[in-house]
């Protein structure tokens, strides 16, 4: 089995995460995460063959939209599909392969899910098939889409998605998970945007479905109920297949055990997180308390991701030379920075007490990335030391206010029921909304100086 994966986590293990229905179920499915992981990776995507229809749009001169005329039939007899796994597992498979250095429960909370991207290249329509209709309709060139301009699915990803149904729905049967609390139900009771061409198996107190979302992705899913300790039910997926055509992310391999395993690319997993983080900076300014780990947990990968290279990457001089390169400069180009506001939301715990707190991405970037650069620069800086201290203190803050995190995750239990992890002390965290109140009263009275 891949991955070093507990066989149990418990409430000691989330530091920051206060939706008590999240706990109860990563509790549930963490153990078994390995388990599917391995499964998923064993896959033999190679197999995958198909020789049938594949239906283009046309795209004209003058933007027009059209369908091929004549349907194109493709021979597809090679090696087609591959997967890679992105999101939470990837931070989990990460730790794996540095054999927990760092140690990954020190900067992010046990995740409860898998999802993976079914990378598929796209087929090139015959050229003798182009060039004649090219003939009497001059045009850009063509798309393959999900969905055709008759609202069908795309025969090709189709029967890939059929492909990985089964085979998926085979694993899940032979793996006979024994999931505690799990409870049988009705598929109708999850909620599911569209179920334009909707499969589904039951297995055992499982479900393996399948549908179309947007228009623009197939998911295939496997969900599950389970009652959670404190009375309440919780349908979700454990894990997500991913069948799209904006297949714009990277994959890297790591090796785990003597096995490789496809993840995403370091700079995928960094515009993500950010780009996740923005849209989920609206919980804490909704003042959704039980949501607000959605964005920490962004901003702790972020975390991790930077300590993960500064204690796996230093001997990589030409990666650590083209860092900011390959990544930090991309990213900073990418949308997600260019309407980024500055600061990351973080945590603090102070005896039991959960409080906000906030990072910018330079006083990071500075602490970790500078700081392995600056260590390999060739020839002396006369400002070189005070250069190295001045970064080399933003690192340490940061690690401190990371360990004191951690410190205060090993309260003991049965002091740490007693606390209400709830609470925001608004007269002494800051929160968005204070900091909002703050400048605005601030701003008032400068204009009153102003007046006067």
């Amino acid at each position: 089995m891949i991955g070093g994966f507990k066989n149990k986590v418990s409430d000691i293990d989330f530091k920051y995460t206060n939706d008590d229905l999240r706990i109860s179920w990563v509790k549930t499915f963490y153990p078994h995460l390995g388990k599917l992981v391995s499964a998923i990776q064993n896959i033999d995507y190679k197999s995958y063959t198909y020789n049938g229809e594949c239906n283009y749009i046309i795209v004209y001169d003058d933007d027009r939209h059209t369908e091929l005329g004549d349907t194109i039939v493709i021979d597809v007899k090679r090696d087609t599909l591959d997967y890679s796994f992105f999101g939470g597992i990837c931070y989990e498979l990460l730790n794996d392969s540095s054999k927990n250095i760092p140690s990954l429960s020190d900067y992010v909370d046990p995740t409860g899910d898998i999802d993976v991207m079914v990378e598929i290249p796209i087929p090139v329509p015959d050229k003798d098939t182009l060039d004649k209709w090219e003939m009497d309709n001059p045009v850009n060139g063509c798309k393959c889409e999900l969905i055709d301009m008759r609202g069908n699915l795309n025969p090709y990803y189709r029967d890939i998605a059929l492909w990985i149904h089964r085979t998926f729905v085979e694993i899940v049967a032979q793996l006979q998970l024994d999931i505690p609390n799990s409870v049988d139900f009705d598929i109708r009771e999850y909620y599911i945007r569209d179920t334009f061409d909707f499969r589904e198996e039951i297995i055992g107190k499982s479900h393996v479905i399948m549908y179309v979302e947007d228009g623009h992705t197939i998911k295939i899913q496997l969900v599950y109920k389970i009652l959670s300790e404190y009375g309440n039910a919780v349908i979700d997926h454990v894990v997500e297949f991913l069948i799209t055509t904006n297949q714009s992310k990277r994959a890297r391999q790591l090796t785990i055990k003597d096995s490789v395993v496809n993840v995403q690319s370091m700079l995928d997993l960094f515009i993500d997180n950010f780009e996740a983080h923005q849209k989920r900076t609206s919980f804490i300014l909704k003042g959704y308390v039980s949501k607000y780990h959605k964005p920490i947990n962004h901003t702790c990968r972020i975390l991790y991701l930077f300590e993960y290279m500064t204690r796996n990457m230093l001997e990589s001089y030409d990666w650590l030379n083209s860092f900011k390169r390959k990544i930090i400069d991309p990213f900073k180009s990418h949308r997600a920075y260019k309407t980024f506001n500055g600061s990351l939301i973080y945590y603090k715990i102070i005896k039991g007490v959960f409080g906000l707190y906030y990072l910018t991405l330079d006083d990071i970037i500075n602490a970790y990335c500078r700081i392995f650069i600056i260590n390999h620069v060739i020839g002396v800086c006369s400002n070189m030391d005070a250069m190295r201290q001045h970064l080399n203190e933003k690192y340490n803050k940061i690690q401190a206010l990371i360990l004191n995190n951690v410190r205060e995750k090993s309260i003991p239990q049965s002091l740490k029921a007693s606390i209400n992890r709830l609470r925001i002390d608004a007269g002494k965290r800051n929160t968005i909304k204070n900091q909002k109140k703050r400048k605005e009263r601030a701003k008032k009275q400068s204009s009153k100086k102003h007046l006067y």
